[in-house]
């Protein structure tokens, strides 16, 4: 019996790894040479768990709303929060190397100095755009 039961066992892993159960959604090719092309120093930890957390989470998938010349500005700043940045700053400028405003580290350390604060509220309410 006890053969039988790790039998199934073994069974049902190769079943669920083959299936691609627990792996997560391949980004697509441009979204991956876009991310290439940013230092990974840039990157910050987040608290995982937090509302600063799913904001990252979500506004990572939105990377494609980085217009294409968003490099020139060469300000240490992970992805995500520059749509972040974009999303409440429409105005802000598509190229050049000043497109974030001087005070964007400060604006990303209160973030994360306070992760799960309520001004993340109204940014974890809105919808993803599709596509």
């Amino acid at each position: 019996m006890r053969t039988f039961s790790l039998l199934i066992f073994a069974t049902l892993l190769a079943i669920a790894t083959s299936c691609g159960a627990g792996e997560k959604k391949p980004s697509t090719r441009a979204e991956n040479q876009q991310r290439e092309r940013y230092p990974k120093e840039w990157e910050v930890s987040v608290p995982e768990g937090t509302k600063l957390d799913k904001a990252r989470q979500m506004l990572d998938k939105q990377s494609n709303l980085l217009p294409p010349k968003d490099l020139e500005d060469q300000t240490p700043l992970p992805i995500w929060f520059r749509v972040y940045l974009r999303k409440e700053f429409p105005e802000l400028a598509k190229s050049g190397p000043y497109q974030y405003p001087r005070t964007a580290n400060r604006i990303l350390q209160r973030l994360l100095d306070n992760p799960d604060s309520q001004e993340l509220d109204r940014l974890l309410k809105m919808t993803p755009p599709k596509g």
